[in-house]
């Protein structure tokens, strides 16, 4: 692991550190998943809405243990998530047998998947943090793929159920990965045995250590579910809606939807090797593939042969997503939905591909370090660009600006409402005034029951006509409507005009948060 931080781990710090200081330093304005984390940050809860809340308390914890503000506090998070997923590639891939520099290129090459290259550093959070877990857990666990009789420590166990733990608290489709991963281990078993009989003596081998943790891990799991059941109609519902949006859509249709998003996941890397293998200085020479001790690894050293390991997993995985699309529980498929599945995917591919030496190996890991480079400064040029192309964008909000404004609203112990999402994240982060801060699309777990007597409302652009249901509940619009009109950043585009509403209970009975909520997100 020496040679591989220095080769990766420290470039790859380096440029996420960069990337991450200039992030917070020349855009403060938020995308929609940062909206939404910072929104929730406001409080410490068991469950925050649809998805698991491993990030939101691993944020919560940054925040008090670093004095971090919200902000800079996921965007560190997401920095050495990134970071965590390249070294992970790496390190599986030295365990493999691979030499240093194959091992760094593999590191590099998985980071070329679009989704990490573009998406992850801009706006995503869950998906991105649980495929930084299994990553983690795909090298943590390589000795039971790699040499399914060397026994693995306690502490090593106790480990694997703490990732496993977390990837499932961090995205529920984390469960997918792991079943292709224990399918992997579960045929390199059988490979390695030849039979039933060899392949239940290595189960009785692994079990002693690995029970006590994976009974620890479900209780874990137990407890979550628990919570979840206890809010299930507010989260079944939104699952629901964003997995079958239109209940009357064709299984070929999801088929397509499938097809389509790992083709947008994949092509980049594959595009990525293509051309190294272009621009290799001299053919790649083909190594001898054994099988190896795990964990050993080194220039001369043979290498293990893994061909058949990201076969299993790609077949096991597609197998369960193809299940679920014909069952109709799957009708819209997100490209961002795959990351926790594309990663390990990508990392048993590195190792396959990777398995010889030349020249190759070294333009792989220079293309695919360039690319991440440019695509990092891409997205911290992506405001301005896109003001030169003449696209609105909410990177161009200026939200400190917009929060200054509306802390002069209202008094202090008022309820914030913004619209759309990336102002009210704006506002809970940049706000100096403590108020807590919500929009009309947030979960209503986070509304909660303590009277609100007033409200400040705030929309980009104008305002609609007073909520009817406000009005029912008791609530009464002032008057004016104060509005301002900010320049954007850069002063390209036309300015964002914000409109504000002040709302104040009629009677001696004020309304709960839940009770304004008017919509599920």
């Amino acid at each position: 692991m020496k040679t591989i931080g220095a080769r990766l781990g420290w470039p790859l710090a380096a440029l996420y550190g960069c990337w991450a200081l200039l992030r917070l330093a020349l855009h403060p304005a938020l995308e929609f998943d940062e909206a939404e984390q910072v929104i929730h940050q406001q409080w410490l809860l068991p469950l925050y809405g649809p998805q698991p809340p491993l990030v939101e308390w691993l944020v919560w914890v940054l925040r008090h243990a670093l004095g971090l503000p919200a902000l800079s506090a996921l965007i560190v998070l997401k920095a050495g998530a990134l970071w965590g997923i390249g070294m992970a590639a790496a390190w599986w891939a030295r365990q493999a047998g691979l030499s240093a520099t194959a091992a760094s290129a593999a590191g590099w090459w998985v980071l070329t998947l679009p989704l990490l290259l573009w998406d992850a550093p801009r706006t995503l959070t869950h998906s991105l943090l649980a495929a930084a877990w299994v990553a983690a857990l795909v090298a943590c666990s390589a000795p039971l793929a790699l040499q399914p009789r060397q026994r693995l420590t306690h502490r090593r166990w106790w480990l694997l159920a703490a990732l496993a733990c977390a990837a499932l608290l961090s995205k529920y489709n984390a469960a997918l990965a792991l079943a292709g991963w224990l399918a992997v281990i579960g045929t390199a078993w059988w490979r390695h045995s030849g039979g039933w009989v060899a392949w239940w003596a290595l189960v009785k081998l692994h079990a002693p250590r690995a029970g006590p943790a994976a009974l620890a891990a479900l209780a874990l799991l137990a407890a979550h579910l628990a919570t979840v059941a206890q809010a299930w109609p507010e989260v079944g519902q939104t699952i629901a809606a964003r997995m079958m949006p239109d209940p009357a859509a064709s299984v070929a249709a999801g088929l397509a939807a499938l097809m389509v998003a790992w083709l947008a996941v994949l092509s980049v890397p594959a595009l990525v090797l293509g051309l190294a293998g272009l621009v290799a200085r001299k053919p790649p020479e083909p190594r001898e593939l054994v099988a190896l001790p795990a964990g050993h690894a080194g220039p001369q050293a043979a290498v293990m042969d893994t061909a058949w390991m990201w076969r299993a997993y790609a077949l096991t995985v597609g197998a369960l997503l193809l299940g679920l699309v014909a069952l109709g529980v799957l009708a819209e498929v997100k490209e961002r939905w795959l990351l926790p599945l594309a990663v390990p995917l990508q990392m048993l591919t590195a190792a396959w591909a990777l398995q010889r030496q030349g020249g190759w190996a070294q333009a792989l890991g220079r293309l695919s370090a360039a690319l991440v480079a440019v695509a990092l400064a891409l997205l911290l040029g992506r405001a301005p660009i896109l003001a030169w192309l003449g696209e609105p964008s909410w990177s161009q909000l200026p939200a400190r600006a917009a929060a200054q404004w509306v802390d002069r609203l209202g008094p202090s112990d008022a309820l914030v409402v913004a619209e759309p999402i990336h102002l009210a994240g704006a506002l809970a982060a940049h706000g100096r005034r403590g108020r807590a801060v919500l929009h009309r699309g947030a979960s209503r777990l986070l509304w909660g029951t303590q009277q609100v007597c007033q409200v400040v409302e705030v929309h980009a652009g104008p305002l609609p006509e007073p909520a009817a249901d406000w009005l029912a509940l008791g609530l009464r619009p002032a008057a004016s409507e104060p509005s301002v009109a900010l320049p954007r950043a850069p002063q390209v585009q036309p300015p964002v005009t914000l409109t504000a509403r002040l709302w104040r209970a009629a009677g001696p009975t004020c309304p709960t948060p839940a009770s304004l909520y008017d919509r599920l997100p």
